[in-house]
């Protein structure tokens, strides 16, 4: 080894001192001087021996010299590079470069029009530019539309129109014409830049042009970039009450039954995804639980508004997770999970909780429990903050008996307005949940009340906090409450023609329709339109209400306190 470095140094000096290096010659008549070497046997190779280089591996060099050869794998030669030149890398085969056939005609590559974006299919605005110029002393006539061809991995790209443009230092000088058809004409010192429509659906990775014809080359690419999306942050509850020092729902996350999925709702999307997978351990839980979680999203392409889906693997011995029983309300963290999807950065936290009883959830019929959930934005240029739950009262989500449908942590997102599990009881006005309100819901169009209550149709009830049926800290909310939701999502608070209200999915209040009459009472506009008591009276007999369908809301209507209608809870104010 020490006479190898010994044999280095001497060898970096002979070439500082002399700037000359012989290989085989003890003269060197040039900077660096190769001889063939006759004492070697025969069939030994002697040469220049270039890196061998692909087309996509070049483009990757920073700071090149101009001058520097390769051997370009991709077209069995020998490539000079010659500099950059309108942000194009410009490498060219020997002996074209520089070479009499370079100086008559000359093709070198000008770039990229448009956006290139994985799973986004191209349109007019994708081209690929090359400059053709005439230096010799006749005329160019050809046809250049079968010149270029586009590679870009295993997608399908193709070259649709070609058109060309006559320069003049480098200024156009006329109208664009075809070129895909009819021949180039060029005359001596004139150029022209040619331009190829593409189409197609690009994938990641380098989209790369090659343009050969009449013996000229040149090839140049661009990157195609993954898609993006505006994502928000995201939390999923998992719900684990106890009441009373009494456990009554024991949460749980695992790989079977009570498998998380968690919906990421996105807006201006475009382009494609890689798939996702971050996994965190858990929080301390019940009885001292700790697992590993791993949330995954598989590969995809965004549409312009949608919702990812996430799923969450439990890992263990036992494969489940046990989230700690709070009392009503409380909350802690679980996991958080750092997304970076594309370069976007969001969180998915996933979260205990206690959860919000129904207010009478000692009865046997009313076993439900809700989720809070936090609706922000702007009113009048005030910031709006206010916390509802997130379901209606009476909804089969919240629904502890209803094995395989309780769901108290689902999002909006998740929910249509046509969803009957998420329905709910139909109340009189001013009435407490005394049974008159249960319904039992078999599709999105049929319910039947599930006991036989008396109906209070003489005597209309008059609203009071003690005959509120919302949860303790919840109430039914006031008429400008409601009308401050509905600026919220639609920008005013006066009825309007529009499907603001039906979309919307801060809330995503289900179209349950309205109840009437006694004992043999009916529904109706199931499915079709939502009917939400107000807290606030109107006259003698009647009270307000927000009503929407599917192209219209009204956000102060009036109604006779006897129908029933669905009740949303909005949070008390400390």
């Amino acid at each position: 080894m020490k006479k190898k470095l010994l044999l280095s140094a001497v060898m970096l000096s002979s070439i500082g001192l002399y700037a000359q290096v012989g290989i085989n010659t003890t003269e060197p008549k040039g900077t660096l001087d190769v001889s063939y070497e006759s004492t070697w046997a025969e069939s030994k190779p002697q040469g220049l021996n270039l890196p061998n280089v692909s087309s996509e591996q070049r483009l990757k060099f920073e700071d090149t010299p101009i001058g520097m050869l390769i051997y370009n794998t991709d077209r069995e030669c020998i490539e000079m590079f010659r500099g950059i030149k309108d942000g194009v890398q410009q490498w060219q085969c020997l002996p074209d470069a520089g070479s009499a056939q370079a100086q008559n005609i000359a093709i070198t590559a000008a770039g990229f029009e448009g956006q290139y974006i994985s799973g986004v299919a191209l349109t007019n605005a994708n081209k690929v530019k090359f400059k053709l110029e005439n230096n010799s002393f006749n005329e160019v006539n050809s046809v250049f539309g079968d010149a270029v061809t586009i590679h870009n991995g295993g997608a399908s790209i193709r070259v649709t129109e070609c058109k060309y443009q006559k320069l003049s230092g480098g200024s156009p000088t006329g109208n664009e014409m075809n070129c895909t058809s009819n021949g180039v004409q060029l005359l001596s010192g004139e150029s022209a830049l040619l331009k190829y429509k593409l189409n197609g659906e690009p994938q990641e990775g380098n989209i790369t042009a090659t343009f050969n014809k009449l013996g000229l080359q040149a090839d140049q690419s661009t990157q195609v970039g993954l898609g993006s999306a505006r994502i928000a942050n995201q939390s999923q509850y998992a719900v684990s009450l106890k009441n009373k020092n009494v456990e009554v729902i024991q949460g749980k996350i695992n790989n079977g039954a009570e498998k998380l999925t968690v919906q990421i709702p996105y807006t201006n999307g475009k382009g494609s995804y890689n798939a996702v997978s971050v996994v965190q351990t858990t929080a301390s839980g019940q009885d001292g639980d700790i697992n590993n979680l791993t949330l995954t999203i598989p590969a995809g392409t965004f549409g312009v508004n949608g919702t990812l889906t996430a799923t969450i693997e439990v890992g263990g011995a036992d494969q489940e997770y046990k989230v700690r029983q709070l009392e009503p309300g409380k909350e802690y963290v679980i996991a958080t999970f750092p997304i970076n999807m594309n370069g976007t950065q969001y969180n998915v936290e996933l979260k205990g909780i206690g959860g919000i009883p129904d207010k009478h959830f000692d009865d046997p019929d009313h076993k439900f429990v809700y989720v809070p959930i936090e609706v922000t934005g702007t009113v009048d240029g005030q910031p709006y903050k206010e916390t509802w739950l997130n379901l209606n009262l009476g909804a089969d989500y919240a629904n502890i008996t209803k094995t395989g449908i309780f769901n108290p942590g689902i999002k909006p997102e998740q929910i249509s307005k046509k969803d009957y599990h998420a329905y709910g009881s139909l109340f009189q006005f001013g009435r407490d949940a005394d049974g008159h309100e249960l319904v039992k819901w078999t599709d999105s169009k049929h319910g039947t009340r599930v006991k036989n209550v008396p109906w209070y149709s003489d005597s209309p009830l008059s609203y009071t906090k003690a005959n509120d049926p919302c949860p303790n800290g919840y109430h039914t909310p006031k008429r400008d409450e409601w009308l401050k939701f509905h600026k919220l999502v639609t920008g005013t608070d006066y009825s309007i023609s529009s499907t603001e209200i039906w979309n919307e999915r801060k809330l995503a209040l289900p179209a349950a329709g309205e109840g009437f009459k006694g004992v043999n009472s009916y529904y109706f506009n199931t499915g079709i339109s939502g009917v939400y008591w107000s807290r606030s009276m109107h006259g003698e007999d009647y009270a307000w209400h927000m009503r929407f369908g599917y192209d219209y809301s009204k956000p102060e209507s009036f109604s006779e306190r006897r129908r029933r209608f669905s009740v949303r809870c909005l949070k008390d104010k400390p």
